[in-house]
């Protein structure tokens, strides 16, 4: 291929330039060769000027598809061999994050794919294991994360969420019983029949939900919330009896609910995003995984790499 794309496509600036252009058509791919010109160069550690070049290590890093190609840039990095500090330091480029294989226009590009596919997809597409996208998607979360200022947050709410599968009857047990299905019905009957400590929990729950669902009053308020930790205190339920002692702790704050009209909605709608993002990917790995992934959906982050589709202007 006789015609080289211009250095700007892959984040390049002198000394840097392509210098060839290979089509490997048996392996799908296309190999972009980009050299250093330079004979002296500035010492990456100290930056001591003009050292000279100690030896070149050749080097690859995976760049954005051009068609249906898969598409690397391929250099050998130079090593300097400064004076003043006695090192061989080897240089960074500017097309790429250090230690990284992907360029950083392709980092961006698969964080940007991340926010709307599981990452075992985007591993597919990139050809890569989801190992590789994992730590792309772990590194730019934390630094995003890293630049985020907080001193302006004002309240802060709090949600659980789960990581792993359970029991059947989980959603029949969170949802409202007027959505429940047939099935659900029957494995609810079921479950109140049997003298389970799922069933006596569950009705705890519901009594606790009718009180948030038809109080308005908030001394009301109060005194079924009183009676609801008696009878959780003595539900002989370890879990119950320990919510009672907090819902009892915090008891002035939750009666505040009923007089403000504050509540968690906005964080149970980041937990059903999180939710729907971990049924499309059948579960995460780990745990840390699937934090990144919260992190990455919902946490509105500014400084994530920029997408590369997108327009400059655009947010």
């Amino acid at each position: 291929m006789r015609c080289l794309p211009r250095g700007g496509a892959y984040g390049l600036s002198p000394p840097w330039s392509v210098t060839s252009v290979d089509f490997r058509q048996p392996e799908g791919a296309i190999h972009f060769e980009v050299d250093c010109m330079a004979k002296r160069l500035p010492c990456p550690s100290c930056g001591a000027a003009d050292q000279p070049i100690h030896d070149r290590i050749a080097r690859r890093w995976q760049h954005l598809h051009f068609f249906q190609f898969r598409a690397f840039i391929d250099a050998r990095l130079p090593r300097v061999a400064c004076s003043a500090c006695s090192k061989a330091t080897q240089v960074e480029v500017s097309w790429a994050r250090p230690g990284s294989r992907f360029s950083l226009v392709m980092e961006a590009f698969v964080v940007a794919m991340c926010q709307a596919m599981p990452v075992a997809h985007v591993a597919r597409l990139v050809g890569v294991s989801d190992d590789r996208i994992w730590r792309v998607l772990k590194h730019h979360v934390d630094q995003a994360r890293a630049k985020e200022d907080h001193a302006a947050v004002r309240r802060i709410g709090v949600d659980e969420t789960s990581t792993r599968r359970g029991k059947g009857s989980r959603w029949a047990l969170l949802k409202n019983s007027v959505n429940w299905t047939r099935k659900q019905i029957d494995t609810m009957h079921w479950l109140q029949r049997s003298g389970l400590k799922t069933a006596r929990a569950w009705r705890l729950k519901e009594a606790l939900c009718r009180i948030y669902q038809q109080c308005t009053d908030p001394a009301e308020a109060e005194r079924l919330l009183r009676r609801w930790i008696s009878w959780a205190r003595r539900s002989r339920l370890t879990p119950f009896k320990v919510l009672s002692a907090t819902v009892r702790a915090h008891l002035e704050g939750i009666v505040e609910h009923f007089r403000s009209g504050l509540s968690n909605g906005f964080v149970e709608g980041m937990n059903s995003q999180i939710q729907a993002a971990k049924a499309r990917a059948k579960g995460y790995a780990t745990t840390a995984n699937m934090t990144v992934i919260a992190y990455l959906l919902c946490a509105k982050l500014r400084h994530l790499p920029r997408n590369p589709w997108l327009p400059h202007h655009a947010s």
